[in-house]
């Protein structure tokens, strides 16, 4: 089964989450992995993995309605669960979207499924704090690495403190 990996995510993080998108395009052209993504040389290998190690995404509604569904594809050509109370009836979105409507535990079966022995990307902030939450049994067989984000936990990761990137353990 796939690991869990909270990272990357999408406008908006909430107070100051605008600095991941600056530093998503902040590389020379020639770091570009694709249309939307040129990191910084330090961060490549990041994103490199990003696009290589991830078999699926959770999302949230609130991140499906910003990126307006993903109608132009998404960076990374994977399923993507949307987590929500209610699906949409109409709209333009990727295929690669499904809607789960029964819980952000069924959203992780449906993705680590999907993912197979790669990771599954959690791109939201609130939807990586309800998988925190309710996820004491599932997080005994998914491995997560928290991105450095104020907006996720509403404070700093202590283990994050020294400024290092954080990696999948």
């Amino acid at each position: 089964m796939g690991k869990v990996v909270v990272d990357l995510t999408d406008l908006p993080l909430g107070r100051g989450g605008e600095r991941l998108f600056t530093w998503m395009t902040a590389g020379p052209e020639s770091n570009r992995v694709e249309n939307r993504l040129t990191p910084p040389d330090a961060s490549k290998v990041v994103v490199d993995e990003w696009m290589t190690d991830c078999g699926a995404i959770i999302s949230g509604r609130r991140t499906f309605d910003i990126a307006n569904g993903w109608k132009d594809g998404h960076p990374i050509d994977v399923p993507i669960f949307v987590v929500t109370h209610r699906a949409p009836t109409h709209g333009e979105w990727s295929p690669r979207v499904s809607f789960v409507t029964d819980g952000i535990e069924r959203a992780l079966e449906l993705a680590q499924e999907a993912a197979g022995d790669l990771k599954v990307s959690v791109s939201a902030a609130d939807t990586a704090q309800q998988l925190s939450r309710r996820a004491s049994p599932i997080c005994a067989t998914a491995l997560c690495a928290i991105d450095e984000s104020p907006g996720l936990t509403g404070a700093r990761c202590p283990d994050l403190e020294d400024g290092q990137h954080p990696r999948p353990f």
